[in-house]
């Protein structure tokens, strides 16, 4: 056992004592895919969007102004109860649009680990120094903190929008909440609306 501790310390530590890059990026490779597939197995439960105020997917601008004006007309009594019933179907499209989202995440994993398996050494290394790899600001300057976000945003956004796109419009499609989709409740909300 003694000497498979050294075996594995000498390993680690290279040499001399010293990690080498190829064992640094390998171990933000490693933390980068931990941090990833924990991340999109936790999305992709029931209420992994939903329940999480942080990545919760809220209505788009144009619902947002839908909200206020129903908000606002609410309070006229003899509206209340269609405005009451709107506010519902509102509520249940934002349940239906993320339940959409919690639905296709598993299909994010792979994005990220091509992302991060294509890290080089190089990069990996600007990541630990706080710089994005491929960036406009200059080596020495101050220390960004989401340098492994900002990389991993950049190498995964296309895919991860092609890949989600299709999907969430099916699952736009799909009967979600009650025995509505997030297409069908929009359309009915609007159409109440007008």
């Amino acid at each position: 056992a003694l000497i498979a501790l050294t075996s594995c310390e000498d390993i680690l530590s290279g040499e001399d004592g010293e990690l080498s890059s190829n064992d640094i990026v390998l171990g933000l490779k490693t933390a980068l895919n931990v941090g990833t597939d924990s991340s999109t197995a936790m999305l992709s439960l029931k209420n992994g969007y939903y329940g999480d105020e942080l990545v919760k997917i809220l209505l788009p601008q144009e619902a947002q102004y839908l909200e206020e004006k129903i908000n606002q007309v609410g309070n006229i009594q003899y509206f209340s109860s269609v405005t009451d019933e709107i506010s519902e179907k509102l509520d249940d499209l934002v349940l239906a649009i993320n339940r959409s989202a919690e639905d296709a995440a598993a299909d994010a994993k792979p994005i990220f680990s091509d992302a991060i398996t294509g890290l080089s050494i190089k990069d990996g290394l600007a990541i630990l120094n706080g710089q994005v790899p491929n960036s406009q600001t200059k080596s020495g300057t101050s220390f960004d903190s989401l340098a492994a976000t900002t990389y991993l945003k950049q190498q995964t956004y296309g895919a991860l929008v092609n890949a989600y796109a299709p999907r969430i419009n099916s699952a736009l499609d799909k009967k979600i909440v009650g025995n509505a989709s997030a297409t069908s409740l929009w359309n009915e909300i609007t159409g109440r609306w007008n």
